[in-house]
């Protein structure tokens, strides 16, 4: 009798998991409805703290988060606190790139008219984030390590202030990488630089200052020789004489 293989006796197990996914995502899309279905109830019903319960419960795990949102607005028009609160949260997952929200019919009878900072807010936000893409734009066609160091600064704040917006976190990713690449001289550069500090150190007796680099050297040799790295090598030739100046400086 042929012997079946490892994957064939793990079709059947795998088989059973979508089953039970499918089952989880289903009874997960019965539960929202149903979380929205008592809420809407409970709110007609004027009992604003069950309706509350629902609604957050259905806010977890909704794909849609601002329409749950505007169930809460209108559930916390007789809390001004809670209103001025769910107000800014629609506004950061609703409003477009600029920090407009294009409210629906009856939804800016919601909005509290007396606090005019979710909108400004948003669009304050908005034109932060745009100022930080045009700046990382400007500074992104330099090469020098510090233009690199502040295009990736400025990416990274940019991110966290578009953090709230769905809209923003999209303009974002559109316009900034995930990694910088230090060209071929930066590295020469920082090669050198430790190279002179060994010597430097070993020349005033102060030899943790040499080890120190000495060893930062040999970590650098290490992975110059990875074979799995991403993106460009520094230098087609760079492993070897990196190596070689690694252990000459570790052993001095």
């Amino acid at each position: 009798m042929p012997r079946r293989s490892p994957l064939s006796r793990l079709l059947p197990a795998l088989a059973a998991l979508a089953l039970l996914a499918g089952a989880a995502l289903a009874q997960g899309g019965q539960d929202l409805q149903a979380s929205l279905r008592y809420g809407r109830e409970a709110l007609e019903a004027g009992r604003h703290a069950e309706a509350q319960r629902h609604f957050l419960f259905a806010l977890a795990r909704s794909p849609e988060p601002a329409r749950v949102l505007e169930l809460l607005l209108a559930n916390a028009q007789e809390d001004g606190d809670a209103r001025i609160l769910w107000a800014h949260d629609l506004y950061a997952e609703a409003a477009d790139a600029n920090g407009r929200l294009r409210a629906k019919a009856g939804l800016k009878d919601l909005l509290p008219p007396e606090d005019p900072y979710p909108a400004r807010i948003a669009s304050a936000r908005a034109k932060a984030v745009r100022e930080l893409l045009r700046l990382r734009g400007q500074r992104g066609r330099a090469k020098d390590v510090g233009s690199l160091l502040a295009v990736q600064w400025l990416e990274d704040l940019a991110r966290q202030l578009a953090a709230p917006s769905p809209a923003l976190r999209q303009s974002v990713a559109g316009e900034a990488t995930p990694e910088i690449e230090v060209g071929r001289r930066v590295w020469q550069v920082v090669v050198q630089e430790l190279q002179r500090i060994v010597r430097a150190a070993l020349g005033n007796g102060d030899s943790v200052t040499a080890v120190r680099a000495a060893r930062i050297l040999r970590g650098l040799a290490a992975q110059a020789g990875f074979k799995d790295l991403e993106g460009p090598r520094p230098s087609p030739a760079s492993p070897p004489p990196l190596a070689r100046s690694a252990s000459s400086s570790w052993r001095r």
